[in-house]
């Protein structure tokens, strides 16, 4: 299973959307998913709640793009 991250609006940030979103699909995959293997990027202000809910860190990616005119 990958997990993406995900982007609160700035008007609600720091009001613990991002932690409740997290919860509500963490608490449906532990009840559907025994077993298996689940995987997620995250930017870093979001890598100490995976990192509290027991996530190892692995490779460090950076996100590149370019705009193709």
């Amino acid at each position: 299973i990958k997990f993406l991250d995900a982007w609160v609006d700035s008007n609600f940030r720091r009001k613990g959307v991002y932690r409740l979103l997290w919860e509500t699909r963490w608490i449906y995959v532990e009840q559907e998913y025994k077993g298996w293997l689940v995987y997620a990027w995250c930017k870093d202000t979001s890598l100490p709640l995976l990192l509290e809910k027991g996530f190892s860190k692995c490779e460090v990616v950076t996100y590149v793009e370019k705009k193709i005119n």
